[in-house]
Order: structure tokens, then sequence, then C-alpha cells
């Protein structure tokens, strides 16, 4: 839960005195996680329109720069009707000037942007709701601070400044994060690798920005906003994250708290762009397929890794699913277990965690020493992973066509699956060949999943060639 910064107070008397304006309604109970949502940018370009205009409505004792920073962070989320997330920590350890140039370069502190917000919220500018954690379906869940524009304040504005703020959003967004354990940002060398990188993603942004993308329920989606986030190194994690359609869920919790799936159409497949339907296109069991891929060891399994470990329901497979990931990503056997004690019901399996533990160990032993290991295989793997999927959208860039990455996946008008297919296949042996060599690269195939809300298929990819 988010410290309670400068404020509180505040918020705690108006949502008393006047609950609708502070509203608030946790994310997990619309259909999981569909608050959409955007992150604050600390270096917008703020024009001087703005400025001019807040001078006839603030009082002198706010700070000017963390109002118009704010206000045009706002503009950019009405037309998606987002909501604009932030921190109110004023705890954080003090900043380097790395940290402010990569992040924050006006050096606007979480005091003075607070004050801002809490003040425009109590008049009328604003509305939103302090971070919490809630208890949902059983378990806990941590909820962002965040806060909206109310028609007050976006009609001081025209659409043109309204596209402006959009504009500058995107082009001065930092997409290249880096967290520590805490999943505090922590500064960085900007390299010629770390430009390279942010480079192709605001390419993806304004590629993205050129297109609507709008959801099953008719609802207009922000995916412009997209950032790589990293874990510790550059080398571990980097996957693309921060847009609306990893909000809609494929699945939500029953009264049981047991995991029941969507239509396919209620999910991110009933998603249009630009009015064409769309498709995904999944790697599968990609982490286990690269880990004995760059280890240079031959997979056990032949198409199918749950299978192979035993599935016979489609309950049973996404819980080896689950237990796999959480082996790959667990430091400790014991943290492991604990882990899948409270994952497993989820999906009506009663086998001990321990037991599936180690029958998993003894069908992948030749792998068995990078599961549940202290150097995070998981996020080794998410960072090849991301490799992979970079390299995709840089690809799709190039030609000017919408994609949105999903961690191991990609979605994409229907019409551009057949490229999407390619593109992933050869990405993916491009990489494994860097870690490894072309001879080695040439003798795998790898498996991927095209869905759509009208059919699933599956099909293999092998150099240069796709097989049903």
């Amino acid at each position: 839960m988010e410290e309670k910064g400068e404020g509180w107070g505040w918020f705690l008397i108006l949502s008393i005195v006047f609950p609708s304006i502070f509203l608030y309604t946790p994310a997990t109970t619309l259909q999981g996680s569909t608050m959409k949502k955007k992150l604050i940018s600390y270096n917008v370009t703020v024009p001087r329109h703005v400025t001019n205009k807040l001078r006839t409505i603030l009082p002198g004792n706010l700070d000017m720069t963390a109002a118009g920073v704010l206000v045009v962070n706002l503009l950019s989320c009405t037309r998606r009707d987002s909501r604009l997330v932030y921190s109110r920590d004023n705890t954080r350890k003090k900043q380097t000037e790395m940290y402010y140039h990569l992040y924050n370069r006006k050096r606007i502190s979480t005091y003075k942007l607070v004050k801002v917000i809490d003040w425009m919220c109590a008049n009328g500018w604003c509305y939103g709701s302090i971070g919490s954690r809630e208890l949902v379906c059983g378990q806990m869940h941590d909820f962002p601070s965040w806060v909206c524009a109310t028609s007050r304040l976006t009609e001081l504005f025209s659409d043109p400044m309204i596209e402006q703020s959009e504009q500058t959003y995107r082009e001065t967004l930092q997409t290249i994060l880096l967290r520590d354990k805490e999943k505090e940002l922590i500064e960085y060398d900007d390299t010629q690798k770390t430009k390279s990188m942010r480079r192709i993603v605001q390419a993806l942004n304004e590629t993205n920005s050129s297109y609507t993308f709008i959801d099953s329920d008719r609802r207009l989606l922000e995916n412009s906003q997209i950032v790589r986030i990293f874990n510790g190194s550059f080398a571990s994690g980097g996957r693309f994250y921060h847009h609306d359609i990893l909000t809609l869920p494929n699945s939500i919790l029953d009264d049981n708290g047991q995991k029941v799936r969507l239509e396919p159409g209620k999910t991110r497949l009933g998603v249009t762009i630009d009015g064409e339907n769309v498709a995904e296109v999944d790697f599968v069991c990609l982490h286990p397929t690269l880990l004995y891929d760059l280890c240079r060891l031959e997979r056990p399994w032949l198409n199918d890794l749950y299978s192979y470990l035993g599935a016979c329901t489609e309950d049973e497979r996404n819980a080896l699913k689950v237990a796999v990931n959480v082996l790959l990503n667990a430091r400790t056997k014991r943290a492991a277990i604990g882990a899948l004690e409270k994952e497993l019901p989820k999906y009506g399996v009663i086998t001990r965690a321990s037991d599936l533990v180690k029958h998993i160990e003894e069908k992948l032993v030749d792998v068995k020493n990078m599961l549940c290991n202290t150097s995070s295989t998981g996020l080794w793997l998410q960072n090849v992973e991301s490799e992979i999927m970079s390299r995709v959208v840089e690809m799709f860039v190039q030609e000017n066509a919408p994609l949105l990455p999903v961690h191991d996946s990609a979605i994409v008008r229907e019409k551009d699956v057949d490229k999407l297919v390619q593109r992933m296949g050869e990405c993916f042996l491009s990489v494994v060949e860097e870690y490894t060599d072309r001879q080695w690269a040439d003798s795998l195939s790898v498996h991927m999943k095209i869905s759509s809300t009208k059919h699933q298929k599956l099909l293999t990819f092998r150099r240069g060639m796709v097989y049903n």
C-alpha cells in the first residue's frame, strides 16, 4: 500500500462530504483488472496557453510547474477515458541527477504534486482515489492512486490542445524503465542499447496512435503508452506493459474463488482495430522451450509439454502451466510450494503442492537445477522472450502496421496473422542462434497458437516453413 503523503486528510474529509466525487470501485470487481490507466509522465511539455489558464484558477501557494504537468497529463487521458496513475509516497530515497534526467526533468516533488491534486479535487476540477489495499475474492490486492479531470477542467481547452497533450505525452513518456526489488524506479546509464530500445518502443507507440482500438463494450482503448520494464538490470525482465488490452481478462473468479473463462468475444479477442477483427498469435510453452533450447538440450516432449506432464483436462493443463511458471520464478522450493498451495485450488486441483513439484522435477530432470533457482531463471527467460518480441515489434513498425505485444504473444489485425507467425518464428530462431549457433537453431521448431473469436489453430514453425 502506498504511503499516505501530504493531503490525505483532504481526501478523507471530502470522500465523506462528497462521496460521489471519490467513488472507488476495485478494478478486480470489473471482470478482472479493467481499469484503464496511464502512468503520469513528469517530462511532458507544458504549453504557455495551459499555464496562462491555470494562473486564473489556481491560488498562488500551489506550484505552477506541477499543476501544468498534471493538467497536460489529464488532458492526454480524456478522449480515452483513462485514469491517471500517480504516487503519493513521500518516503522515497533522495534521487540522483541521472534519476531526474530520466524520469523527472522538472524535479517535481511528490509533495508539490499531491498538494495540487488535493486542491483541484476539493474545488471540482478533478476527482480520484487514494491508493489502498483491498480484500477481493479472498485475496489482497493493491490499488494505485489515480485522478481524472472533470468536464469543468476539460471545457477550458480545445480539441487541438487535447491532441497536443496526447502527442507530448507519447513523446516524453519514459519507455525504458528499470526497477529494483521494491519496484522503485532506479537510474541507469543511457547507452546505445537503451537508446535503441527506446526508439523501438516510441515508434510502436507512434504507430499505434494512428489506429483506433475499441473493445467489445465499444470503449475506446489507449494503446500508445507502452513501456518496457526491466528488473534490477537489463539482463532481467524487459517485457512490454501498460496498454489497455492487458487489462482485458480472459477469466474471472466465481463465488468459490475458482477461475471461469470468459467467452472469446468478451476478452481481448473481441477488440477491433479500425473496425477490423483481431487475432492473437501465442508461443506455446515458450519459457520451458527456451530453457531447453538455450541449454542445448533435447526437449523430452514432442508437441505439448503439459500432456507430457500428465494433463488430461483443461483445468489440469492450466494448473500445470501455473506450476511450471512458479518453479521457474521461485527462488526456493519452499516458496514455490507455498505459492502453489494458494493457486492450485483455483483450478479445482486437489493434488498436494509438494507432490506436484516433485513430479515436475522428475519429468524435467535435465533442467532441475534451473528450477527454484536463486538467480531467477524466470526473469532471465523473460528477458530472452522480450528480445524476441522487440524484434517482432521493430519489423511491424517498419511496415507501419499496428501490433500489441502481450508478453510472449501479440495481437494484430486478422489480415496480418500470417505475417506475424513468420516474424515470430524468425525472431525466435534468430535469438536462439545468438545464444547457441546457426546449426543448432536450424534443428529446432517452435509451436504457436492462433486464436480469434471464431477458432483456435495450432501450428509448428521451422526455419522458413509452417506446418499445421
